[in-house]
Formats: C-alpha cells, structure tokens, sequence
C-alpha cells in the first residue's frame, strides 16, 4: 500500500499498481498471464542459464550478455532470473537464421517474441517458425517476423 495525503486529512491507501482483489477482473488477466508464460516456458524445450549458454556457444558470460542486450539471443525472466530457450540452439552452436528473426520482430517484449516462435502462423500454413527456420526457410521467418503483431488490411 502507498499512503497518499491530503491537506488536513489523515492518510489515503491505495493498492499498488499491479495489486488487486483474487476476484478482479485484474487478478483473472494475471493468472491468465501466468499461465501463458508457464505454457511458454514449458514448450521452450528447456532452458540454460548465461553461464551454460556461454558453454554451450563456447563463448564467455559477457558475451552472452552483451548478445542479449544486442537483442541477438531469444530470453526470457521468470522467476526474476534471466534465461535461455535451448530451442535456439543446435548440435553446431546456434541455430542459423536466429539474428535474422530477432532484427525483423517489431515487438521487443521477450515473452512475444518467444511466443512468436513458438506458435503456428498462418504466413507459414500454421507451421511453427521455429519449425520453418530449422528447414533452413530464413527467408520465410523472417518475412513473418516482420509482420507479427501488425494488423492486415482490411
């Protein structure tokens, strides 16, 4: 709670942003969206820390970090702990096309952009683009990328 004042008066509360009754309208959009990231989280097929990231790219954490901030690796922060889809990963390191997919998403929340990859879009007939783009089909992913989250004519 935030305690407001007003001239002469004793203090207000308000609930904090974010806050609400378990029988809200606001509390029903927060556990859907919990269980929207769990879901997410479930079909990422895993996830790695920065420190197993960078092993498995043979690369160093700071590298890790910085292809993060660079927007060049898919992340996500559940539980307040920043980690990596293994999804985006090969045998050979990462998965080819993966820069590519990430510089043509408008959308910057890493959640979406998971989510992007993770769910059938109708410019790849319903195929996941992650299932496209391990075929090799960049171009294909790409193309949908830079159309997710926009609005087609009408």
């Amino acid at each position: 709670m935030v305690a407001t004042f007003a001239y002469g008066n004793a203090p207000k509360r308000h609930s904090q942003p974010g806050t609400s009754k378990p029988d809200s309208p606001l509390a029903a959009a927060f556990a859907r969206g919990k269980r929207a990231k769990e879901q997410i989280l479930g079909a990422c097929g895993g996830t790695l820390t920065s420190y197993e990231m960078a092993e498995r790219l043979s690369v160093s954490p700071p590298t890790v970090y910085r292809w993060r901030t660079e927007n060049k690796l898919f992340w996500m922060k559940p539980n307040g702990k920043i980690v990596y889809p293994k999804f985006q990963l090969t045998e050979g390191g990462l998965l080819q096309g993966i820069y590519a997919v990430l510089s043509a998403l408008e959308v910057d929340d890493p959640w979406m952009q998971i989510n992007f990859m993770l769910t059938g879009d109708f410019r790849l007939n319903q195929e996941t683009p992650l299932s496209v783009l391990k075929r090799g089909e960049i171009e294909a992913v790409v193309r949908a990328a830079r159309a997710f989250g926009s609005q087609g004519a009408a």
